[in-house]
């Protein structure tokens, strides 16, 4: 009996478990069954290729009822394009296999919209048979966000200006495709470097001073030069932008090549300042000298109709309007040459310079009513790059130095010519220098400006001295100007023509 009694409390134990068993089993389900319905992502029990089970997610997501869902084979609301792979993986789970989890897939709504999920899928067993529980994560919102991000990336690794983003050291921590190419670095080499490499005149100072610009008004910008590997440069327009993300700050740079629009700018400001040039010229100087002629012409009028004829008296009605006349086709005749030499319509070429400064030598060494000496030996070095108009510079300094001198004391005008070499460069270099009055410093900056006319008693009109310089540069020289005795003016005054040797 007692063994008997042992047995039944053990089975009513026994009993007790197995209820508890079944209420903590019951509570689970209805625990999974309120956690499935509230849940947001899309919940599936498939067994086969059949819907067994869909939460309300699935609905709401979807578009479909549940009975609609339970109708449809599993893989019917994937995009066409993923539904072999998503049908593959799910018959493959309930065989036990393992393949990927989680996955991306797209589903098509009964609307017809696509949306992004991902998928996370397990094997279970349900109502006594090999099954699947996939869980679909809504990830149309992420999937949008990055297409954005890829494309606003796209954009800007293909954007045709440079584009550089800097940290607060300066440091390059981005660099697009036409920053490379205008640069000629590789995206590694400039993520090595610092924004001062690419921006010679920007050194961390600046590049500090501009930072905090940015930074107060968000963006600014300014035009700057920037330097590519091989050492050239090129003029950029660029526009830089104060980013603060995720508590990190950044400089995110743009900077467009503005090297035709500055040759626009420079030839629209040749062309202004041709334009006010030659109305200057026709409005002052050559009208000035035509109201001289016209003057005295008018004197020899009446001076011819009240007395029949000119007296020996009145030549000078005739000569005076005969130098203004030549003064003035002297001046046209420049200008010419320097509408020639601006339009390029003269190509540079071989010049033997030696014969003309052999000829100038003749010519102005034989000045009526001065006594002018010219010293000249020709060197074995005679050619130079230049054109037909070379002979204007030194007609133009030679005649300087005869016109500011004092005409009653004899003037001595010494001609060198040697080889010199300038970065790498053949020069010949040609010495002009004279015994005159010379040129006080603060005059000798302004000397081969347009119009310039200097404090000598003897006026010109400005053009000389302009003109030889523009030549001297159109044929790839220089010229400057420096006293003949250094620290002295007053001992004379010497110029200097450096114009490109021509190889024979």
């Amino acid at each position: 009996m007692d063994s008997l009694k042992r047995l039944l409390k053990k089975q009513k134990e026994e009993l007790d478990r197995c209820s508890d068993a079944v209420r903590s089993l019951r509570e689970s389900e209805e625990n999974f069954r309120a956690l499935a319905q509230t849940t947001s992502a899309i919940i599936f029990f498939y067994q086969g290729e059949s819907l067994v089970y869909v939460n309300r997610a699935a609905e709401r997501v979807t578009g479909y009822s549940k009975d609609e869902l339970l109708k449809m084979k599993f893989w019917e609301i994937i995009r066409p394009d993923y539904q072999k792979r998503v049908r593959e993986y799910c018959l493959a789970r309930q065989r036990g296999e393992q393949v990927p989890s989680p996955y991306e897939a797209g589903i098509i709504t009964k609307g017809g919209e696509m949306r992004w999920v991902e998928i996370t899928a397990e094997r279970i067993t349900y109502t006594g048979k090999p099954a699947g529980m996939a869980t679909f994560f809504d990830i149309t919102d992420r999937k949008h966000a990055e297409e954005k991000m890829r494309l606003t990336q796209f954009a800007i690794d293909n954007f045709m200006d440079s584009s550089i983003w800097l940290n607060l050291e300066g440091q390059i921590i981005y660099a697009n495709k036409a920053t490379c190419q205008s640069l000629g670095y590789s995206a590694d080499e400039l993520l090595s470097m610092r924004i001062w490499d690419v921006y010679p005149d920007c050194p961390y100072e600046r590049f500090l001073e501009r930072w905090d610009k940015a930074k107060r008004s968000g963006a600014f910008n300014f035009q700057s030069m920037h330097v590519r590997k091989d050492g050239s440069a090129f003029p950029v327009e660029v526009s830089a932008n104060y980013l603060k993300f995720e508590n990190k700050e950044y400089l995110i740079t743009f900077a467009r090549d503005i090297t035709i629009r500055k040759q626009y700018e420079e030839a629209l400001s040749d062309a202004n300042a041709q334009t006010e040039f030659y109305l200057d010229l026709m409005g002052h100087d050559i009208n000035n000298l035509n109201q001289v002629a016209l003057g005295y012409l008018e004197l020899a009028d009446d001076a011819i109709r009240s007395g029949g004829k000119l007296g020996e008296d009145d030549i000078g009605l005739i000569e005076k309007p005969m130098v203004s006349l030549k003064g003035s086709s002297r001046l046209i005749d420049k200008v010419m040459r320097l509408r020639r030499l601006k339009s390029k319509e003269l190509i540079l070429e071989q010049v033997d310079i030696c014969s003309v400064l052999s000829r100038l030598k003749d010519k102005y060494s034989h000045v009526p009513g001065r006594n002018v000496a010219i010293n000249y030996t020709p060197s074995a070095e005679c050619l130079v790059v230049a054109n037909e108009l070379i002979d204007e510079i030194f007609i133009n300094l030679i005649e300087n130095s005869i016109k500011h001198s004092p005409v009653d004391r004899p003037l001595i005008i010494d001609i060198l010519q040697a080889m010199a070499r300038e970065d790498g460069k053949a020069f010949i270099r040609v010495t002009i220098e004279d015994n005159g009055p010379g040129i006080p410093d603060d005059e000798k900056e302004k000397l081969f400006t347009r119009f310039y006319r200097g404090k000598t008693l003897e006026k010109g009109k400005g053009l000389g001295l302009y003109l030889a310089r523009t030549l001297a540069e159109n044929f790839g020289g220089k010229i400057r100007v420096e006293d003949r005795v250094p620290g002295d003016y007053t001992k004379g005054v010497r110029f200097i023509v450096m114009l490109p040797a021509a190889r024979k």
